[in-house]
């Protein structure tokens, strides 16, 4: 008789369960004596079954009036929550699936963006290169007024050389003499 893994270990941590409740001290004995021993023997092969077998059977027996429960009950309850657990593991490679899927939309949006920004930036450096040209062509066409280093003074005010004399009667034919 054999039982699958996951039963055992249901079984196992029941009876421990089960084993502390009743007394902190119980502890299973298997015969020690040669008489014990030779009597189980004999009952074995009376019944056609190996020692081994014969105590699988016993501790079978046992454990179900343990448990409380069969153990095709329990191996049907391993196997509903077995498929309740392939159930969720499909439907999570489902949902990774579909965030795997979001995550290539999101990276082909973020590439969308980044080629409208590019194209953006091109053309606000276009506008003010642009910008820069009519500033230019602005400048340029205003008039320019003459520059003067300091401004002449009138016929009947002083002269700039400061001798106290009026410009008419002292650079004014020199200046006119100058600029022609």
């Amino acid at each position: 008789m054999s039982l699958p893994p996951g039963i055992l270990a249901k079984v196992d941590s029941r009876l421990r369960v089960e084993l502390r409740q009743q007394d902190e001290g119980l502890t299973a004995r298997v015969p020690v004596s040669k008489e014990q021993w030779a009597v189980w023997k004999r009952y074995c092969d009376m019944v056609g079954v190996s020692a081994g077998g014969g105590l699988a059977v016993l501790v079978d027996h046992e454990l179900a009036s343990v448990v409380g429960k069969d153990i095709e009950t329990l191996t049907e309850s391993v196997k509903t929550r077995e498929a309740a657990v392939v159930a969720l593991e499909a439907e999570l490679i489902e949902r990774e699936a579909a965030v795997a899927k979001r995550e290539q939309f999101n990276d082909f949006r973020e590439r969308q963006i980044e080629q409208i920004r590019a194209r953006l930036n091109e053309r606000e450096q276009r506008l003010d290169s642009r910008q820069e040209a009519l500033d230019l062509l602005a400048t340029a066409s205003q008039p320019r007024t003459p520059y003067r280093a300091t401004a002449k003074p009138g016929r009947n005010e002083l002269c700039w050389c400061e001798s106290e004399k009026k410009y008419k009667n002292c650079h004014l034919k020199w200046d006119q003499s100058q600029n022609g």
